[in-house]
């Protein structure tokens, strides 16, 4: 067999990580807990969020209430609303910047790495994630995301509908150049 080219390896890696974040929100029973400093999920894992708060799983994501990067945050946003009106909890961290990329499944499967749930770390950086399946490192590192959860600021689907459209028009700009950065 003729060894891929390393750029493919690493195509494929970074694919892996998020084949392995879908498996576990579609495993999900009772609770996602995700912190993603650049949150722009493609179709396939807002899907898996909607499903699992649908089924019933509390879901709640943490991003960041302000960005190193605006483009990137207005583009993130974007989607918020259908998050919300599906169930899906938003909350936005306001302390320093948000840079964790972490998510906590059921508190016994954890991953933890470089990866963004956004087009860029799966198709063009280097990314590592360690993947974990045991309650004793899960668990605490749910804890730390409820306690920064916490400290956030919860998004409610009635005032995010009624943020001022000047913020509206430049998420949907930018989302739509999500693909360049």
């Amino acid at each position: 067999m003729v060894p891929l080219p390393r750029a493919n390896q690493e195509l494929l890696h970074r694919f892996r990580i998020r084949s392995a974040y879908l498996h576990a929100l579609r495993a999900a029973q009772k609770e996602v807990i995700i912190a993603n400093a650049y949150f722009i999920p493609d179709l396939g894992i807002r899907r898996a969020l909607v499903a699992a708060a649908r089924r019933g799983v509390r879901v709640r994501v943490l991003v960041p209430g302000h960005s190193d990067f605006a483009a990137v945050w207005y583009a993130s946003r974007r989607r918020y609303d259908l998050l919300l009106k599906n169930g899906v909890e938003v909350c936005e961290w306001n302390g320093s910047m948000l840079h964790a990329k972490a998510v906590v499944v059921d508190r016994r499967w954890c991953s933890v790495g470089s990866y963004n749930l956004d087009h860029r770390s799966l198709l063009h950086n280097l990314e590592v994630n360690l993947h974990v399946l045991d309650d004793k490192v899960a668990g605490p590192l749910a804890q730390r995301l409820d306690d920064d959860i916490s400290r956030s600021r919860r998004l409610t689907l009635g005032l995010w509908r009624k943020r001022p459209v000047v913020e509206k028009a430049a998420e949907r700009v930018f989302y739509l150049f999500r693909y360049l950065f």
